[in-house]
């Protein structure tokens, strides 16, 4: 990056070809469809209203949530980084 660009040229910047897309990259698929943790009814009841597919139980456990987002494709939700670290959850959020 020591190197300065001359006027009247350009530089062309691509993304990395190789290596895993990022854990938080949109699962796939259109529609966005999620799983909610225990402690994230009303955002789960919320996006139910707003048309979104929210799959929530309240006695779901950590393991159940994890294989359930992983099956389904689904962006796992929830405020436990522990839960959102595990290896078989592709996608997740933690809201704030």
């Amino acid at each position: 990056m020591g190197h300065h660009v001359e006027q009247a040229r350009r530089v062309v910047v691509h993304p990395p070809r190789d290596g895993p897309a990022p854990a938080t990259a949109r699962p796939p698929g259109g529609r966005h469809r999620f799983v909610a943790d225990v402690h994230l009814g009303a955002l789960a009841r919320h996006l139910r209203l707003l048309g979104f597919d929210t799959w929530w139980r309240a006695d779901a456990d950590d393991a159940l949530l994890a294989t359930r987002s992983a099956a389904d494709e689904r962006v796992l939700l929830s405020r436990d980084r522990q839960l959102l670290m595990r290896r078989v959850v592709a996608h997740g959020y933690c809201p704030r």
